[in-house]
């Protein structure tokens, strides 16, 4: 709340989007990962950790910040690890969310 000023409103608005979209965001690395697509593992990751951010996710943050290093600089298998723990650090997230949002519609 406290990077949205607590602005209950704005804080809800941010949750949902991320609701909707945090789920896609995760599968599309799990995709790239399979595809062995680095690059794109790399600019997927920072996209998913600047959303996270927006909450001050700090466990899913860091997994995000080392998925983009891995992606940038190609080490897929340690990717493949950070991945699993990207996951649910991300689902973990999405549930507080839920709880927040009392599991209303975004």
């Amino acid at each position: 709340m406290e990077r949205v000023g607590g602005d209950e409103e704005l804080f809800e608005e941010i949750a949902g989007v991320f609701i909707d979209e945090g789920p896609r965001e995760l599968s599309n690395i799990e995709r790239a990962l399979e595809a062995g697509d680095a690059a794109a593992l790399g600019k997927l990751a920072h996209s998913l950790k600047t959303s996270v951010g927006s909450f001050a996710a700090t466990r899913a943050y860091e997994q995000a910040f080392a998925l983009e290093q891995a992606g940038q600089s190609g080490d897929l298998e340690a990717a493949g690890t950070i991945v699993k723990t990207l996951v649910v650090e991300v689902n973990g997230l999405l549930k507080d969310l839920h709880a927040h949002l009392g599991d209303r519609p975004s």
